[in-house]
């Protein structure tokens, strides 16, 4: 699963590619294409920390994300591209946006105020979740998933405890990732949860010990 940066990051990219297409297939009004006025080093620092401060502020900081200039390049007299490169925990992504040379506007995807406050999403009320005597629970895996087995691992324990005050099940995805056996033994665990119960939370634990089907099934 990709962390939440790596998410926002590949939004935002996609995203970018959609709204330049026609940002930049459109001429700039009173400008040559021909004569164009070089942006100074100065300046592209300043345009370049400003867009960091405002995307750091508004996006990442909250989620522990650095935010770094790796090159700029001017596009036009009206556009500045920022290479950025977001990092975390050792991993990276690339970020390209472009910033307006009047400092004004930031394109990420989508224009980017930089003058403005960001807009601000109202709260809207929680769901209100149906009480019940009986929990239903339901655990979604794959049989041969490491990270599968360590939460049936960790629920085992807590099911085992609570008995018949809860409704639990295994269910299994639709897929498998680990070939025949996976299948074969998922196959197994819906057909004794279905048909043996009571059997089912015995089998499962000793599953998990060792992963040995035969073992369990003859205990």
């Amino acid at each position: 699963m990709k962390n939440p940066w790596q998410i926002i990051a590949i939004i935002l990219a996609i995203a970018l590619i959609a709204s330049l297409a026609v940002l930049l297939s459109k001429p700039v009004p009173g400008i040559n294409a021909g004569a164009q006025d070089a942006i100074s080093e100065a300046q592209k620092t300043s345009l370049s920390d400003k867009a960091i401060t405002y995307l750091k502020s508004t996006f990442f900081d909250a989620q522990g994300i650095t935010v770094s200039l790796k090159s700029s390049e001017q596009v036009n007299n009206e556009l500045l591209l920022l290479n950025l490169e977001l990092s975390k925990d050792g991993q990276t992504q690339a970020l390209p946006c472009y910033i307006t040379t009047d400092g004004k506007k930031l394109i990420v995807g989508d224009t980017l105020l930089l003058e403005e406050k960001p807009a601000t999403t109202p709260e809207t009320p929680g769901q209100q979740l149906q009480k019940s005597d009986k929990p239903v629970v339901e655990l979604f895996v794959m049989s041969h998933c490491p990270y599968g087995t360590q939460t049936e691992k960790g629920i085992l324990p807590v099911v085992n405890l609570l008995e018949d005050k809860i409704d639990f099940s295994v269910k299994f995805v639709y897929y498998a990732m680990h070939g025949e056996t996976e299948l074969q033994e998922q196959a197994r665990q819906y057909c004794i949860q279905k048909e043996q119960p009571e059997k089912f939370l015995p089998y499962l634990s000793c599953f998990l010990a060792d992963g040995n089907s035969g073992r369990c099934i003859a205990e």
